[in-house]
């Protein structure tokens, strides 16, 4: 591989230039301290020459940097095509930043995976290095403010529509972006095959008119991770050089342990921690206090992080060894596997059952505690007990005996923000959590109580909205639908004009249908539905599985629009008694009708409703 050089570099380098040749051949060992001294050289000169160079043009004339580098596959470390070092590569932006493009965070793909075009891709790395490699940079830069951004949703094809930006959103609002800069708007003719998708796409995308719901859910969301504090007590030492020197376990390791036991971390360079304030049993970098820090095994450790691991252990913090450490290094090692259980008492929430899918993220702002929770398993429900600590939670080992866990005292009160209609209901420290594949909650513990409107009406409709309705318990019974629904199809250019009737007559997907296979645009299904009570009665509409994105009209008033599951509309107060229009718009994605190659990684999804679909009612006389 060519190398980073320049005149007189080796004068500067710390060793005889006799010794290069050692960066590309092994010498029993003695090719370490070389590598090191020439990466350490190398990515100092990175950011010397050219992001602080920037960086304060930049802000010489009032203007924020941020941007990033390419971190593929541990290229975050590495030279070639990256830049040897995350965080010196990220010095001096005013954001940290990241990308995520097609192939690389795929929802289900959190594993290596190859392509007919591609070299492989480390899916491990993606889901649970990558976004943490910059929330960390902000979180721990006091240049960048806690300010992280990543430069998504481009390049995984025609195929991607608003449920997967929206899994991928999610993915990175939880591990602490808070900011996302959407790619892309195209001025090209269509189709561009340059990383589309495209969102405009020049009036071919039919999920486009529902885009505001999809971008104002996640302002709102991103909005709650700002100006705030990220409360993580455990810390992963960024081990770039460790793997200059030979043999080391890449971040994504331990990153993945911690992830999957609700573990909140940062990843912490070198340099960071020879910064750190050391205190009694804590470090503290820039205002962040933590108490572990998790050392990925490797073959050697350089001098500089011995001497930070002996000050700390002197302190009283705690250092762990993940996996092994090498001969004449003080610390505990604890196996990989059993990290998790190792540090159970950082957990930022307790579940009654172990739940590797359900990704949490934490953050403090103006009193209060957020917590958001993410379900990225892609097929399964997370249906679980859970427990969310109160406004004492930096206490994590203040044991609360009456409620068996080792979370501190339940004070606060605890509140569910849903981030698409912006909107509280009252939530418990103690309570059963319901998200389906693809979904997320926003849990928030305030000192104060928010307003919520009256107690029945809060109840009610967090009953209806968060939880699947429990057929024959507490009031809840089927209404039995109509049998005979009109469908009628149109494209994105036509709509909202109907240019023909689909084939069909009841609740169903067209794509096998004989010349219905390559359809991209909105399936509208209408019906009446008569209802006999003299008030409307509680009500929820559950569609079941849709493709994908769903808008339900009754009576002509949109009952709200979902983008993923659950696909739960609440039609309290929109039936009336007498006839009932109702109306089920399903939009599909370009990828039916454009097959393009960046799509591979992306299933060609049925086109309509799949169901089951239920229409759950409590109270009223009768609806048939």
């Amino acid at each position: 591989m060519v190398l980073p050089w320049r005149d007189r570099l080796e004068k500067e380098l710390g060793f005889d230039e006799r010794f290069l040749p050692l960066l590309w051949v092994k010498a029993q060992g003695e090719e370490a301290q070389i590598r090191l001294k020439y990466m350490d050289l190398v990515t100092r000169l990175y950011n010397e020459n050219f992001t602080k160079v920037i960086g304060d043009w930049c802000r010489d004339h009032g203007v924020w940097y941020l941007g990033h580098t390419i971190e593929d596959n541990g290229a975050h470390a590495r030279l070639g095509y990256g830049t040897g070092h995350y965080f010196r590569g990220q010095q001096d932006m005013d954001f940290a930043g990241i990308d995520v493009i097609g192939g690389q965070v795929v929802p289900g793909m959190n594993y290596h995976h190859d392509a007919f075009n591609t070299g492989g891709s480390n899916g491990e790395f993606y889901h649970y290095a990558l976004a943490k490699l910059g929330s960390s940079a902000a979180h721990l830069d006091p240049k960048k403010k806690g300010r992280v951004m990543c430069e998504a949703f481009g390049a995984y094809g025609w195929n991607e529509g608003l449920k997967t930006m929206k899994w991928i959103a999610d993915h990175l609002l939880v591990r602490g972006v808070n900011w996302i800069v959407p790619h892309a708007f195209d001025p090209k003719e269509f189709p561009d095959f340059d990383c589309p998708p495209h969102f405009y796409a020049h009036g071919h995308n039919p999920q486009f008119r529902y885009f505001p719901v999809f971008s104002g859910y996640v302002n709102r969301i991103a909005g709650l991770f700002r100006e705030g504090r990220h409360p993580a007590k455990v810390g992963i030492y960024y081990p770039a050089e460790t793997e200059w020197m030979g043999e080391s376990m890449p971040v994504e390791k331990p990153a993945r342990i911690l992830t999957e036991n609700q573990i909140s971390f940062d990843i912490v360079s070198l340099d960071y921690l020879e910064g750190a304030r050391i205190g009694e049993g804590c470090y503290t970098i820039n205002g962040q206090t933590m108490e572990v820090l998790v050392v990925p095994c490797a073959e050697r450790l350089p001098e500089r992080l011995k001497n930070v691991i002996r000050r700390l252990q002197e302190a009283g913090a705690r250092v762990f060894f993940a996996d092994g450490k090498p001969e004449g290094t003080e610390g505990s090692v604890i196996p990989l596997e059993e990290l998790g259980q190792a540090l159970s008492e950082y957990r930022g929430i307790r579940c009654a059952q172990d739940q590797p899918d359900l990704v949490l993220g934490e953050y403090e702002r103006d009193g209060s505690r957020y917590y958001m929770l993410f379900n990225e398993n892609v097929g399964q429900a997370v249906h679980t007990e859970i427990t969310i600590p109160g406004l004492d939670a930096d206490d994590r080992r203040q044991t609360a005996e009456e409620s068996g866990t080792d979370l501190c005292h339940f004070n606060g009160y605890v509140s569910r923000y849903d981030g698409f209609s912006d909107t509280l209901t009252r939530a418990e420290h103690h309570m059963m959590l319901h998200l389906e594949p693809y979904e997320s909650a926003v849990f928030i513990v305030s000192q104060e109580e928010p307003e919520y409107g009256s107690k029945q009406e809060k109840d009610s409709a967090a009953e209806r909205i968060f939880l699947p309705v429990r057929e024959g318990q507490d009031g809840w019974h089927f209404c039995r639908l109509p049998e005979t629904w009109k469908v009628r199809f149109t494209d994105s250019r036509s709509y909202p004009e109907w240019i023909c009737e689909a084939p069909v007559d009841s609740l169903c997907c067209v794509q096998q249908i004989e010349g219905w296979d390559a359809k991209a645009g909105t399936l509208r299904f209408e019906t009446q539905l008569e209802n006999d009570a003299v008030e409307a009665a509680e009500a929820v509409l559950d569609l079941g599985t849709v493709y994908e994105t769903a808008d339900v009209f009754v009576n002509g008033i949109s009952a709200g629009v979902r983008l993923c599951k659950p696909y739960r509309f609440d039609l309290t107060g929109l039936l009336r008694s007498g006839a009932n229009d109702i109306a089920i718009e399903v939009t599909n994605t370009l990828g039916t009708e454009v097959r393009d190659a960046l799509s591979h990684y992306l299933a060609i999804e049925p086109f309509g409703i799949q169901g089951p679909v239920k229409l759950h009612v409590r109270g009223g006389r009768n609806l048939r």
